[in-house]
């Protein structure tokens, strides 16, 4: 299986994931996609790699979905497995947890991707009006996996004819939405999309800093409204925005935190004028 895994700026949980993903006793390729880390950064990562593993350096941190696609296209066009990996480079697969996923598309021949759980009885679950969220759920008893709206997007494995028919990230979205919109368009053209119960990811945690994760989160969760939801989604969607950042701007949260208004307005701001790619400077300076 080929897998791919997306580097940036953190060589030493880098090397830790590529560690938890050979220790799972399934056989694969790996490509680390290095997203335009700094040169200390990349050249750490370079020192640690084993020589099986494969890397590709991008001149510039061009998002989640742009990096994974040079890996996925070159898989689909070259390549003839059946499943590809994707990851993040802090993703700690625990136990037997990607055989369980391999084994569940095995045997669910119209999921088209599938993910692990992180642990909690939490499933994934989208609305236009409220966006993708986690809600608590009870686990299926003596069911190791079901369908779900899209797949967690720290660690998730592709079928071959799934990415064949719908194609690959959508790379507006840069991240934080992306594995959402993939899944939901999967979801719309046929495709059932696997959450694996008892396959356990560690996921230590985010190090795109508070005001850029709601900036991102805010301005794609506008362009999946408008994408699953049309325009009358979407301002629904943005109504639903503007009374939330309201109220934290009222209850005076900071301009750096995941729940900045300034950063929501931007996010607001940038969707309404087209805008796509990495967060503008105004969002990084929030930091």
């Amino acid at each position: 299986m080929r897998a791919s895994v997306l580097h940036w700026n953190r060589p030493a949980e880098c090397v830790a994931t590529l560690e938890a993903l050979s220790a799972q006793g399934v056989p694969l390729e790996i490509t680390v996609v290095d997203n335009g880390s700094t040169p200390e950064n990349l050249r750490a990562l370079e020192l640690a790699l084993p020589p099986s593993v494969e890397l590709l350096r991008l001149p510039a941190n061009v998002g989640w979905g742009a990096a994974h696609n040079v890996v996925l296209r070159r898989w689909l066009d070259r390549e003839t497995s059946e499943f590809c990996l994707v990851s993040a480079h802090d993703a700690l697969p625990q136990g037997a947890c990607l055989g369980k996923v391999w084994r569940a598309l095995e045997a669910h021949p119209t999921w088209g991707m599938a993910c692990p759980e992180y642990g909690k009885p939490e499933r994934p679950t989208y609305s236009v009006l409220r966006g993708a969220r986690l809600m608590p759920t009870s686990i299926p008893e003596g069911n190791a996996g079901e369908a779900v709206a899209y797949c967690h997007g720290t660690l998730g494995i592709f079928r071959r004819r799934c990415l064949a028919e719908i194609g690959l990230f959508d790379e507006r979205y840069f991240a934080y939405g992306d594995e959402t919109e993939i899944g939901l368009r999967a979801r719309r053209r046929g495709w059932e999309v696997g959450l694996v119960w008892g396959a356990v990811l560690v996921n230590p945690g985010s190090w795109s800093g508070g005001p850029v994760i709601a900036y991102l989160w805010t301005r794609n969760s506008l362009r999946l409204a408008r994408t699953f939801g049309g325009w009358l989604g979407m301002i629904g969607r943005l109504g639903v925005l503007l009374l939330a950042t309201g109220r934290e701007r009222l209850a005076g949260s900071r301009s750096d935190s995941m729940s900045s208004p300034r950063a929501r307005m931007l996010g607001i701001r940038d969707f309404l004028f087209g805008h796509t790619g990495g967060p503008p400077p105004e969002v990084l300076k929030l930091r």
